[in-house]
């Protein structure tokens, strides 16, 4: 069902869950009855790094998470990346969900073995199944994968 106005589709399984999908954002949410799974998607975007003075692929998250990756997240408003384009951020204030490392430092697709492994270590899962399907039917050329975290209700 397509909820009016705003691209949002409501999916009902007859397990329970409901599943609100953003085409414009990849954030899904399921409700149970003694947890809240959150989930995310995890994507690779181009980005200005001010240190380097260059363009760099950061990961990021489509909203601050759940649990402990939230300490790894740092929201940013990235430069324009021409004074033509007004969609990456700059005058629009757009904001990003970078992760980082410990340090500070931000997270390249060169790290998703390490972020696989703090998301493991962590209670975190990531959705192959669905990172399939939406990677399949979805454009979202800048998609990694779908990660979700359950947490207490």
């Amino acid at each position: 069902m397509r909820v009016a106005g705003c691209g949002l589709r409501l999916v009902y399984f007859n397990c329970g869950p409901l599943i609100i999908y953003n085409p414009h954002k990849f954030i899904i949410t399921m409700t149970h009855t003694h947890t809240h799974t959150h989930s995310y998607s995890v994507l690779s975007v181009p980005f200005y790094d001010t240190r380097q003075q260059q363009y760099i692929k950061i990961l990021c998250v489509s909203a601050r998470p759940a649990g402990p990756l939230t300490a790894r997240v740092k929201t940013v408003r990235p430069p324009q990346l021409s004074t033509h384009s007004r969609s990456n951020g700059g005058a629009n204030g757009a904001s990003i969900h970078a992760l980082t490392f410990a340090d500070a430092t931000f997270m390249t697709p060169d790290d998703l073995p390490d972020l696989f492994a703090f998301l493991a270590n962590n209670g975190y899962t990531v959705e192959t199944g669905l990172t399939k399907l939406v990677a399949r039917y979805a454009c979202a050329n800048s998609l990694v994968c779908l990660i979700s975290y359950a947490a207490p209700a």
